[in-house]
């Protein structure tokens, strides 16, 4: 059966496809008497041969069986089934087919015909002759009689084995009884008739068929069938749940919301569940937040916007520009520095800014934010032949630019008038000096215990030459201390391009280094070409940790008691180190090898000095728990422990008592609530929770006022509600 992601359970409202289940109730004629459905459909052809596959047959009523009963024993058919009666005429018929049956049974055990006379009662044995049986025999010999007959009839009319039993059964204590209790009667009656065995053995029947009627119980059955039927599902529904749900949306979950819904993915998977009427054309807005601090939005419509500079409307050539859009919904966005006829055509794919649109764990909003950056170098001559647009970056060239966005939604939809966007640059040389936007690691962060060497990744704004000293600040000529940066034009992302250090010789402590950079490296010494140096050196620190990270407490280590399982246990951990005092990230695993990284858990709060894990559920027994915690600097420490939690299902013991100053004292062998009763007939008969007297508690000790010469039957229990079932103590004052 099916449940789609709507909590929809395998139905459309169309009973030809329902997908579920149904029971049948099959009653004691074999029929199927009630259908109950539960969105699902049986087939009739089931109905039809449900007989011969479950052993079911019609049996009719139970005026037909006795009917037929008695036509089996006296050769005669019955034609009112109400009314039976034995004629003279079967006084002396031999008995018929269904009898010659009945005495080859008996016969296949030792027995022959059993005969009535007057006064006495025969079994004539196969094979010899007639002898006398007394009072008990004759009764054995009428319920085995009626034994076999139930087995002959339940072979010729079908019945099912637990039909056939019953009936047996029946026949036979039918026959006993009324042997036992008609014996008598019986024989005169017989004699009377001149010994008509069909009369007599009839009656016998009809009593058996009575016990039959009132002891049998018919067999009913409830037939229950599972199928998977197709699901078809309804006309319209939610689409967007299959976005919403916890597992990722596939064609099959979101078409079973509707057949209204499609699948869309052509942005890649997971795609996205929506309705035809949910499909747009993007509408586009500026992102604010992206663009350069010195510039700004102007002209803003439905079909573009300009891009000028605060305080004027050209815009800095050799200042690499950043801007973005906002889409209405989740989309993927493409820009050109040319006009294209389609969306696939375009040169550049919009970076998305997956940090924005995650709320709770949930990223609906994710890639409504796209960005993209301008730089004068890209498509430079370098002698590599390359395109002019790199990862998220285009050209950027002195005069008027104008740049061509479309944006196609997860329906494959885009719009086809391109949204335009202009910005002109001024003219001129080159005398801007390039500049080290960011490191990996940031500067100051911390290098673990015994580092002496290190690498350092760091981006430009413009192809360079980059150089390092350490320690001391020194002219870029000066710097002996090289790197390697990626100097082609168009391997820039966002108009960053990357370089690598090497750091060596570190010290513990603080580690300071100064970075220069010099652009147009495709200047050789015969290009008159200008280059700008940065002499403004961008400083880096690292620091080397003075002393490890280490575990100061761990808690509990302990034994906790409990009345009932489970229990919730907090662990918690402090931990010193170099960083913030020993900030790190602690996590933890059960009964494993300590040293295995492998397996380990963060706690729930962590990223300090103090950490906490609360478990919730923990059972019975011992606990190894090992904890490891780990700085940003890579400073690991381990510690474990051992948490013992025992079961208390025992009530308190009295270990002594005595009085004194007119008061009776109980120590108990732990925390306890007592109370007594003074009444012999009570007794320790009481629950502590009901009107008896309670003893002052004060942890193991119980105080009472004191009575002279009284009977005391004192029971306890403790914080988890273990009490004595039968007296904690009895005593007797003095």
């Amino acid at each position: 059966m099916y449940i789609n992601v709507a909590g929809e359970f395998g139905s459309n409202g169309k009973e030809e496809n329902y997908s579920a289940f149904t029971r049948v109730h099959i009653d004691k004629d074999g029929d199927a008497s009630q259908k109950k459905e539960v969105f699902l459909n049986i087939s009739e052809s089931y109905f039809g041969d449900l007989g011969g596959k479950a052993g079911v047959r019609k049996i009719g009523s139970i005026s037909k069986l006795t009917s037929l009963v008695i036509s089996a024993l006296t050769g005669k058919v019955i034609d009112n089934p109400d009314t039976v009666t034995a004629t003279n005429e079967a006084k002396s018929q031999a008995p018929s087919e269904p009898m010659g049956v009945l005495s080859s049974s008996l016969s296949a055990v030792g027995m022959g015909y059993l005969t009535v006379q007057a006064g006495s009662y025969a079994l004539g044995a196969a094979g010899s002759g007639a002898y006398t049986l007394g009072y008990f025999g004759a009764v054995a010999a009428a319920a085995i009689a009626g034994y076999m007959v139930g087995q002959v009839i339940g072979k010729a009319f079908g019945l099912s084995n637990s039909q056939t039993q019953s009936l047996s059964y029946s026949l036979a204590v039918g026959g006993a009884l009324t042997t036992a209790i008609l014996i008598s009667e019986m024989a005169k009656v017989c004699a009377a008739t001149g010994g008509a065995v069909a009369a007599c053995i009839g009656a016998v029947v009809i009593i058996a068929v009575l016990t039959y009627m009132w002891t049998y119980e018919e067999q009913e059955y409830w037939i229950t069938t599972y199928t998977c039927e197709p699901w078809e599902a309804p006309d319209k529904g939610d689409c967007n749940l299959c976005n919403e749900d916890v597992r990722t949306c596939s064609e099959y979950r979101c078409r079973s919301l509707g057949m209204n819904c499609h699948y869309y993915n052509a942005n890649g998977e997971p795609g996205v569940c929506a309705s035809f009427e949910d499909t747009w054309s993007a509408t586009i807005k500026p992102w604010q937040e992206i663009l350069n601090q010195e510039l700004k939005y102007t002209q803003v419509k439905e079909t573009g916007f300009k891009i000028e500079d605060k305080s004027r409307e050209l815009v800095e050539l050799w200042n690499p520009v950043t801007f973005g859009i906002i889409t209405s919904d989740m989309a993927q966005c493409k820009i050109d520095n040319k006009h294209t006829k389609t969306f696939e055509e375009m040169s550049t794919d919009m970076i998305i800014d997956n940090t924005i649109g995650c709320e709770n764990g949930k990223c609906v909003n994710q890639g409504t934010h796209h960005k993209v950056a301008l730089s004068p170098h890209i498509g430079a001559s370098n002698g590599s032949g390359s395109s002019g647009s790199s990862s998220g970056t285009l050209s950027f060239s002195e005069g008027e630019n104008n740049y061509y966005i479309r944006c196609k939604n997860f329906a494959g939809n885009y719009n086809r008038a391109e949204f335009a966007v202009k910005i002109i640059a001024n003219s001129g040389p080159d005398y801007t000096p390039p500049v080290i936007t960011r490191f990996i690691p940031s500067s100051g962060n911390y290098l673990k215990v015994g580092s002496n060497s290190t690498s350092v990744i760091f981006f430009v704004n413009e192809p360079s030459t980059c150089k390092y000293s350490q320690d001391f600040n020194e002219l870029f000529e000066n710097m002996n201390s090289s790197v390697f940066c990626n100097t082609d034009p168009n391997s820039a992302v966002l108009a960053e391009w990357p370089c690598y250090a090497s750091l060596k010789n570190l010290k513990v402590g603080e580690n300071k280094f100064y970075f220069q950079c010099e652009d147009h490296p495709e200047y050789d010494q015969n290009n008159t070409g200008r280059k700008n140096i940065n002499r403004n050196s961008k400083s880096y620190s690292l620091n080397v940790c003075s002393k490890n990270l280490s575990i100061t407490s761990l808690e509990p280590k302990s034994t906790f008691v409990i009345g009932k399982p489970p229990v919730a246990v907090e662990i918690k951990v402090s931990t010193d180190g170099c960083i913030e005092n020993g900030k790190s990230v602690c996590y933890y695993k059960f009964n494993g090898n300590q040293s295995d990284n492998s397996q380990y858990i963060s706690f729930l709060n962590t990223n300090n000095n103090k950490h906490t894990q609360l478990f919730k559920n923990m059972i019975e027994g011992n606990h190894n728990i090992s904890v490891k915690c780990e700085d940003n600097a890579g400073n690991i420490a381990y510690d474990s422990l051992e948490v013992n939690i025992e079961l208390d299902n025992s009530a308190p013991l009295v270990l002594r008592t005595y009085q004194m100053n007119q008061m009776l004292y109980l120590i108990t062998d732990e925390d306890a609530k007592c109370g007594f009763t003074n009444n012999k007939t009570i007794g320790c008969g009481f629950n502590i929770n009901g009107s008896v007297n309670l003893m002052d508690s004060s942890g193991k000790t119980q105080k009472a006022k004191v009575e002279a010469n009284q009977n005391y039957y004192i029971k306890c229990k403790d914080k988890f509600n273990n009490e004595n079932s039968d007296c904690a103590i009895m005593l007797r004052t003095y």
